[in-house]
């Protein structure tokens, strides 16, 4: 959705209307594909039923990422937007499932000061020495040695908490080589 051209999942994200892109200087297509067509947004579909599932490297044959979404909402619409610090302190404290909060750092919607919250209300005991565990940061490998920042993590036994700078509420979609 846009306000005011401005979208609210990613505030840095404009939507120029129609009128002012056919003022855009033509460009060489060669040299576009090469300089300019790897920065443009893609289908959040294409990315995450492509990139992003060959990296998770489990998804069987046949299904493909949205294509249960409606049947999922429905199925849990009365457990959204409820607290779930006691499951996560359930799964931290009494298996070895890996727990990860992703947060897109400009995400409108679910606030990174929120999700910090979230885990500072934990009762995990882990909880007080991840606080103590330095952050650090993670750079993009293609664009060494003057890599910017892109992603700062945390990270203790099965607790990760990553911050995806240029990010809004759809990481995949925003920072696809972050994600």
């Amino acid at each position: 959705k846009y306000v005011g051209n401005v979208q609210t999942y990613n505030p840095y994200i404009h939507n120029v209307p129609d009128s002012k892109k056919d003022k855009v200087i033509n460009v060489d297509p060669i040299l576009y594909n090469i300089h300019l067509a790897p920065f443009e947004r893609r289908n959040l579909d294409d990315i995450m039923n492509g990139v992003i599932m060959d990296k998770i490297g489990i998804i069987p044959p046949g299904v493909t990422w949205g294509g249960q979404g409606d049947d999922v909402f429905s199925f849990l619409e009365g457990d959204f937007m409820k607290p779930v610090i006691d499951v996560l302190d359930r799964l931290l404290g009494e298996t070895d499932v890996e727990v990860i909060i992703y947060q897109g750092a400009l995400d409108l919607i679910c606030l990174t000061k929120g999700a910090m919250n979230l885990v500072n209300k934990m009762t995990w005991p882990g909880i007080p020495l991840y606080q103590q565990v330095e952050k650090f940061s993670i750079h993009d490998p293609d664009f060494a040695p003057i890599a910017q920042t892109e992603v700062f993590a945390k990270a203790y036994q099965n607790f990760k908490f990553y911050w995806v700078i240029n990010a809004g509420h759809m990481v995949p979609k925003d920072y696809e080589t972050a994600s």
